[in-house]
């Protein structure tokens, strides 16, 4: 008997913590909608870097972020945690572009003007090296599995293939003379690297196991961005020439379908869920949003003046739109499409999020500084554990603490948990106020809380 009584006695708390808990899912759900993104994504801090900052990257642990001052031939390297510069690096003449290899061992920046590739080590954050390459390197890609780097040149369509473990190019690859470079990505999985021809209206593909092109691919009228989405199944090309996205499958390497979205398609990206592409078309000032399930544009929404870069933040929440010139950047709701635009500096040109997904950093081209969004701005000051302040009363009561301490130490340094803390912050507020003059649900929760703070408290000092 006393059995059965310990046994109900157990039962019934679990119980009512599951309910309660698909009670809160339901709640958050039925106020997707009427909670947007409006409390996120806020300018928190401008930063002044060199002259003419433009291409910009982040290293995958998340420390730090570099900028390219291309007039004053200078790499800003700026601290995520602080969000200050510290420290200021010289390049060779004209840094164009950026790229840290997968690992987050090495930078590298291509310097147009003297054909050279600068070398730069993550953890140290020292130059190390200059590599010598053809005429007027440009786009860098690095293959997965971060043993290649592959640098792209302009006027011609040469390809330097640089070994990560040595620092020296192996080979160069001479495609075309006098046709351009565009873009250039790998796919997922590592087996390829694609190579876009603006004037050449095709697409090379490189094997990352041999070094060797083994097929040409014919594109649209002047194509040039590209991006390979996570799944590992497509590969989509912007042609700037006519208006339309090649869509390349990675198994075959053939076009597979042909698909029309705005004027002057400049950019392209694929969100990390890998469930939708974005392309920003310049001359219209719009992104069509395009299904990887159907490859069909689903919607096309307006945006600022001249988009002219696209970045994700790395749960893939929201998009956001460099609009070049409206100084400003648009924000995607992924999956509802709502869009929110915000001023940043004078001639934004690139946008990168670090990979902890707090902050995305833009470079204003006219004003020589970067503008840091938040992207959640109440996670400094404890108000993302909505319910359990409002439960408790206070942020500052130790239960509240224990929570705080558990998001921050181990949810957020996992890319499912932020995805949970991203959902509870943008619909947590709304079941708060729904409870605040409830006294006797608010008892409830304290008690249904009871065992998750204490097994919350227990993980972090066991850490």
């Amino acid at each position: 008997m006393d059995r059965k009584v310990e046994s109900s006695h157990v039962r019934r708390p679990l119980t009512g913590l599951a309910v309660l808990l698909l009670l809160c899912c339901l709640l958050c759900w039925h106020g997707r909608f009427a909670f947007g993104q409006d409390q996120d994504n806020v300018v928190a801090k401008t930063i002044d870097v060199g002259d003419s900052p433009a291409a910009i990257a982040a290293e995958p642990a998340g420390d730090y972020v570099y900028v390219c001052n291309y007039n004053s031939d200078t790499l800003s390297v700026i601290s995520v945690g602080t969000n200050e510069v510290v420290k200021t690096i010289t390049m060779g003449d004209s840094p164009v572009a950026i790229r840290v290899e997968p690992r987050g061992r090495y930078a590298y920046i291509s310097n147009v003007v003297d054909d050279t590739i600068s070398v730069v080590s993550v953890p140290s954050n020292e130059g190390i090296k200059t590599i010598a390459v053809g005429h007027g390197p440009g786009a860098i890609v690095g293959e997965p599995a971060g043993d290649f780097v592959y640098v792209g040149h302009g006027d011609d369509i040469i390809i330097a293939v640089i070994s990560v473990a040595t620092n020296e190019v192996l080979k160069t690859l001479n495609l075309e003379s006098g046709l351009f470079l565009g873009g250039m990505a790998a796919e997922p999985s590592g087996q390829y690297v694609y190579a876009v021809g603006y004037l050449a209206n095709s697409a090379w593909v490189i094997s990352t196991s041999t070094n060797e092109v083994v097929k040409t691919i014919g594109l649209g009228n002047h194509p040039a961005p590209i991006a390979a989405e996570p799944g590992g199944n497509y590969v989509y090309v912007g042609n700037m020439g006519d208006g339309t996205i090649s869509v390349i499958s990675v198994a075959t390497n053939e076009v597979v379908k042909t698909i029309g979205v705005g004027n002057y398609p400049y950019a392209v990206i694929a969100e990390p869920n890998g469930n939708y592409v974005y392309v920003a078309n310049a001359g219209d000032a719009t992104v069509s949003v395009i299904s990887v399930a159907t490859n069909e544009v689903l919607i096309t929404l307006d945006v600022g003046v001249s988009p002219a870069a696209l970045t994700a933040e790395p749960d893939g929440q929201y998009v956001y739109v460099v609009n070049r010139d409206s100084n400003s950047v648009s924000i995607i709701s992924v999956g509802t499409n709502e869009v929110k635009t915000i001023g940043v500096g004078s001639y934004p040109l690139a946008a990168v999020a670090e990979p902890q997904g707090r902050y995305v950093y833009v470079t204003n081209g006219d004003s020589n500084t970067v503008s840091v969004i938040q992207i959640h701005p109440s996670d400094d000051d404890g108000s993302l554990c909505f319910v359990a302040t409002a439960c408790y009363g206070s942020p500052m009561q130790e239960e509240v603490r224990a929570l705080c301490r558990f998001r921050d130490e181990i949810m957020m340094q996992y890319a499912l948990g932020r995805r949970f803390v991203n959902f509870y912050h943008t619909r947590g507020a709304k079941l708060a106020e729904f409870i605040s003059d409830k006294p006797v649900l608010k008892q409830t929760i304290r008690f249904m809380l009871k065992p998750i703070v204490k097994i919350a408290d227990i993980i972090c000092k066991s850490k």
